[in-house]
């Protein structure tokens, strides 16, 4: 009797708040192809992270160790994207896993590396996988442009401080606290500010005159 292989489930979003939902579902497709194939589930790692180049996957690094120890026959993953973003970081990765005799199962590409056509399919995905990143990152540089040629902002807005509460703090009238309780804008936005004011050479507009200020000018007279 065949003995039941050990899998190692891998899953990974991203860091965006929300993603825990995400995550969750990954996890439970993935085990249910498995169990379909009456596997036995060793370990699931979990990152939280960009599969950009140089994010730090540290579930992932410990999956690749565990699996040059043979810690387990087999690696489930949701898609070819939850391994790296380029075909070189995927195809990296699958040719490790084989040296080390441990195959890959990709479940929603419906990738298997047992059989020479799921090795062949996982290259071709991998590849269309790669263009369309570099083709939506054309797209992004595109609109950039078009903004850029239309006189329109691009990247984030800045936030802007009203000059009287940048006024108020230069004078040590008020804190960056107090002016950050007022206003809802960061302590680190507003000192952000004060230090460029300050930079400029920019010197605090005078107070506005009030009722009382008058009537004390008045009476020196």
């Amino acid at each position: 009797m065949e003995a039941r292989r050990r899998v190692a489930i891998y899953v990974r979003v991203s860091t965006r708040v929300g993603n825990g939902q995400r995550l969750l579902q990954q996890f439970r497709e993935v085990r249910r192809m498995v169990e379909r194939r009456g596997w036995t589930i060793v370990r699931v790692y979990r990152d939280r992270a960009s599969a950009k180049q140089g994010a730090h996957r540290p579930e992932w690094e410990r999956l690749r160790k565990d699996a040059s120890r043979r810690r387990f026959d087999a690696v489930a993953v949701w898609a070819i994207d939850r391994m790296g973003r380029s075909v070189l970081d995927v195809l990296k990765a699958a040719e490790g896993f084989e040296r080390r005799g441990v195959e890959l199962l990709i479940v929603k590409q419906k990738v298997d590396t047992t059989t020479p056509l799921g090795k062949l399919l996982l290259t071709i995905l991998a590849a269309f996988a790669q263009m369309e990143r570099e083709l939506t990152s054309e797209r992004t540089r595109e609109g950039i442009a078009a903004r850029r040629a239309k006189g329109l902002p691009v990247g984030r807005v800045a936030i802007l401080v009203p000059r009287a509460h940048i006024d108020a703090v230069l004078r040590e009238e008020k804190s960056a606290a107090q002016v950050s309780r007022e206003t809802g804008i960061s302590v680190s936005t507003i000192r952000a500010r004060v230090r460029a004011a300050k930079k400029e050479g920019s010197p605090p507009c005078k107070r506005p005159l009030t009722l009382d200020s008058e009537k004390g000018s008045n009476e020196d007279h």
